[in-house]
Parts: structure tokens; C-alpha cells; sequence
């Protein structure tokens, strides 16, 4: 739609120290696209891109049918039962898995620690073990 331009006063014949007015040029504004712009954005296709905490692309990307249900780890469930059971105020009716590391000392006590650290460039310096889960802590060069 076209805008409707100012009427203009014509000036009688007097002196004055005013210019002439002229008429305003009025634009659509920017930000309230037309019709058509609108229509243009809505064809563009949208694509997903999925990247790690750094920025770089995920090599493996799964895709899920609706149909199938899909693969929960059980450490999953079990803290889903768990949490469920906690909320619920009862007791829990399942036995807690305990691990507990296989070697005698922690890894960063062992006497050839930071040697074996300046080699890998990455080792684990001490692991704690719960009853919800386990706690590693690394060394990285």
C-alpha cells in the first residue's frame, strides 16, 4: 500500500523567512518484512547441525523411529527407579550395586605416577566409588 503523502499549504503571497515545506517521503520499516518477505522465509529449508562443547561436528548421530522404543542403558533405569522410589517416600525395594576399584592403591599414590602422566598426557590420578555412582578424577598434561 502506498503511503498517503502530506498536503501541502500553498503559500500565499507573504514574505517569510521560512523554506518552502517539502513533502515526507515515508518508508515501509524494516523491521515488518512485506507479505512476500515473509513468504520467501518460510520456503528456506532448516537444517540441524550437532556439535560438541567445542564446536566440532559429532562424527555418529543415531536417528530413533517413533515405532521403536528406544535402548535405556540400565544405570539409566536403575537411577530413574531409584529417584521415583526416593520421591515417592518409600523404601527402596532394590539392592544398591557397590563397586569398589581393583587395584590396591589409588593410581596417583603409585610411586612412577608422574612419570607415566608426561607420557600419555592424560592419566587417572584417583577414583571414589558410591553407591549412586562412581567419581573419577584425571591428570592431563
Amino acid at each position: 500500500p502506498r503511503a498517503s503523502q502530506p498536503k501541502v499549504q500553498k503559500s500565499h503571497s507573504f514574505l517569510t523567512c521560512e523554506p518552502t515545506p517539502k513533502p515526507i517521503i515515508r518508508q515501509r520499516s524494516r523491521s515488518l518484512p512485506s507479505a512476500s518477505e515473509k513468504k520467501k522465509k518460510q520456503c528456506r529449508s532448516v537444517g540441524v547441525r550437532f556439535v560438541d562443547s567445542l564446536g566440532l561436528d559429532l562424527e555418529n548421530v543415531r536417528l530413533f523411529k517413533s515405532e521403536e522404543d528406544p535402548f535405556v542403558p540400565y544405570h539409566v533405569t536403575f537411577r530413574l527407579l531409584m529417584g521415583a522410589e526416593m520421591t515417592d517416600g518409600r523404601h527402596l525395594e532394590i539392592s544398591l550395586p557397590y563397586l569398589k576399584p581393583d587395584f590396591a592403591k589409588q593410581p596417583g599414590d603409585q610411586p612412577r605416577f608422574l612419570h607415566r602422566l608426561h607420557e600419555q598426557k592424560v592419566c587417572l590420578e584417583r577414583i571414589l566409588c558410591f553407591e549412586l555412582g562412581i567419581i573419577g578424577i584425571t591428570q592431563v598434561v
